[in-house]
């Protein structure tokens, strides 16, 4: 009779743990969903794009041209090198280009605004440039927002709220651009767009 008592205790003992373990798992979801997921390798590959494309407009004639190139190279590489970061920490799988991640090996070159751009990409007239920067600005922040509401990662929506203001920054540099008015260049996000100070053009 002692032995089944102490078996039905022990029993009870180990049901009642696994319920405990249960509700405690339940209380902790995953750190990160897909929507998460698709947001690094959309966002790193649309700052690559920007990056990509800014080199061919670093022989323009226009000053100001040259200037929102370069702003762009040092804040997409900085954004995707942050990101990249965040995806190496968490085992999300990303891209690793235009970035400057050094974990595990992981190095990539073409980040600094003075190499030569792809021969592949098109070199667009200033004003066509300027444009698809308006462009490609709108559906970039766009992409920020949607991970703003469908991602659970805390620290990924901490880049993306600190992120968000700069590339709203450059969009009105390009419309500033388009509607002959001056451009003002952004500060750097807090946590995000800091890694590297805003550029400006060759003397």
């Amino acid at each position: 009779m002692y032995k089944k008592t102490q078996a039905f205790a022990l029993g009870l003992l180990l049901a009642t743990a696994a319920t405990a373990g249960g509700i405690h798992a339940q209380q902790n979801p995953a750190e990160h969903n897909q929507p998460d997921r698709d947001f690094v390798t959309n966002a790193i590959n649309a700052g690559d794009a920007e990056i990509t494309e800014a080199r061919t407009q670093l022989t323009s004639s226009d000053p100001q041209v040259v200037l929102f190139a370069r702003q762009m190279i040092t804040d997409h590489v900085a954004a995707n090198t942050h990101l990249g970061q965040l995806a190496e920490q968490k085992g999300i799988p990303y891209p690793k280009v235009n970035l400057n991640v050094t974990e595990q090996g992981n190095t990539s070159g073409n980040t600094t605004p003075d190499e030569a751009s792809s021969t592949n990409t098109p070199v667009l007239s200033a004003h066509a440039y300027m444009q698809k920067e308006v462009t490609d600005h709108h559906a970039t922040i766009a992409l920020f927002q949607d991970e703003g509401r469908n991602g659970v990662d805390r620290d990924i929506k901490v880049f993306v709220g600190s992120t968000l203001p700069t590339l709203q920054a450059h969009l009105q540099m390009a419309e500033d651009y388009l509607a002959g008015r001056p451009m003002t260049i952004p500060s750097p996000a807090p946590g995000a767009l800091n890694n590297a100070q805003p550029a400006t053009p060759s003397p």
